[in-house]
């Protein structure tokens, strides 16, 4: 009970109890006093001396803490003066290569240099295999600004692009088996020359040498109406209509498939990753898988077209610096990219510029070439839309209609067309 009192009033207590409590509970009362006394001593000590410890700590936090708010001071400044001097140099470059770029509008040199570039115009030429003779023609005069942007972007020069007047696969090929039954998608080895041709309804891959020659086919049960096939290093990918086959490209061993219950179409490759994209026609749904067909992930598409989703589908994709460029069926938008999340980029060709486009291609300078198969011609443009010019069929046997079902570019700028006319290529 004494323990709750203080110790004055424990010593109130003691004196007051002297004349009634005997001498012995006295003396203990006076002892619980002066112990009670003494504890208090030692806590104000200990009070004392945490109090002058923490006002040490306080002092060295506040220096340690100026110290740092002057160093972040410093370090601003420097950043902004280094920002001004920066500042500076932009300003000094851009007034000297404005200096420059008026100076040499002005000289004969940069006229010479244009006369040169307008001269060369015609260097812009892709071969056409399937077809003895090719033309471009411009849809309109680009200004000079846009002709200049353009034809730097592509690098045009005399050895760029070049005509093959004689084409080195005829009609029905060379060889046993060379007929073709709905050809639809190539792809080139770029290292042997040889052109990988799906036959659609034949339910193989045909495969021709740099001359037309029919050297091999690529047969499973599995290949049920093959659609889209494209070539990484080694490895061959095959989509048909509801699996993805991948073959070995020397042995043609089949190494890997798979089945869906969506109709695929497209495929493309990222050698870098390792990463193999198929899409989901129908349900516009990109899967993406490993070399070895196992799935890694799927996204899909976000389609914003005026048009209603049920009514687009997807015929062909192709994978250029992190970006995927999709080309639509019954859409408003025709090609258009998207990020690897599926979220739309920008849109490239419009439902007015192809009429109904099956394929496409591209060269490393990102430049598209789209089958158009109402017009019987190839559209050239730039990856932001921008119009080259268009390939098309000058004197074709009998005038009959070209129908571009796969396009590639050989090593040599050399555009090989694979064409369904009368189930000839």
């Amino acid at each position: 009970m004494a323990s709750n009192f203080s110790a004055e009033e424990l010593a109130q207590f003691a004196h007051s109890m002297e004349d009634i409590l005997p001498p012995s509970l006295l003396q203990r009362l006076e002892e619980r006093v002066l112990l009670a006394k003494e504890d208090i001593k030692k806590k104000k000590e200990m009070i004392r001396v945490g109090i002058s410890e923490m006002r040490e700590i306080l002092d060295k936090k506040e220096t340690e803490l100026l110290s740092y708010l002057d160093s972040i001071s410093d370090k601003m400044d420097q950043t902004v003066t280094d920002t001004k001097e920066n500042i500076r140099l932009v300003e000094v470059g851009k007034r000297e290569m404005s200096t420059k770029f008026e100076t040499a509008e002005k000289s004969k040199e940069t006229n010479s240099i244009f006369h040169l570039i307008e001269s060369n115009l015609n260097s812009l030429k892709y071969s056409l295999l399937m077809l003895p003779e090719v033309h471009i023609s411009w849809n309109e005069e680009p200004d000079f600004e846009t002709f200049i942007r353009q034809l730097c972007k592509i690098e045009i020069n005399q050895h760029a692009y070049t005509f093959r007047n004689s084409p080195i696969l005829s009609a029905q090929g060379k060889g046993d088996g060379a007929t073709f039954n709905y050809p639809m998608g190539l792809a080139l080895r770029k290292e042997t020359g040889e052109m990988y041709i799906v036959d659609h309804l034949s339910d193989q891959v045909k495969i021709f040498n740099r001359h037309g020659e029919l050297v091999n086919k690529l047969e499973d049960v599995d290949m049920k109406m093959p659609c889209s096939i494209e070539i990484c290093k080694n490895t061959v990918i095959v989509i048909c209509d509801n699996s993805a086959i991948q073959f070995d490209i020397d042995s043609m061993e089949k190494l890997h498939c798979i089945n869906s219950t969506q109709s695929l179409r497209g495929v493309a490759i990222d050698s870098l990753k390792g990463e193999i994209f198929i899409c989901e026609r129908y349900v516009i749904r990109m899967n993406v898988y490993d070399m070895k067909l196992e799935l890694i992930r799927n996204f899909n598409l976000e389609i914003d077209f005026s048009m209603e989703a049920d009514a687009i589908r997807v015929r062909d994709i192709k994978l250029m610096t992190k970006e995927l460029y999709v080309l639509f069926a019954e859409a408003s938008v025709v090609l258009r990219t998207f990020n690897l999340k599926g979220v739309p980029l920008r849109s490239i060709l419009y439902k007015d510029q192809i009429q109904e486009a099956y394929f496409f291609t591209m060269d490393s300078w990102s430049n598209i070439l789209v089958g158009d198969n109402r017009t019987g011609s190839v559209l050239v443009c730039t990856n932001d839309g921008f119009e080259l010019g268009e390939i098309e069929p000058n004197n074709l046997k009998e005038k009959a209609k070209w129908l571009p079902q796969g396009l590639a570019l050989d090593t040599d700028f050399n555009l090989v067309v694979v064409s369904d006319n009368e189930n000839n290529s």
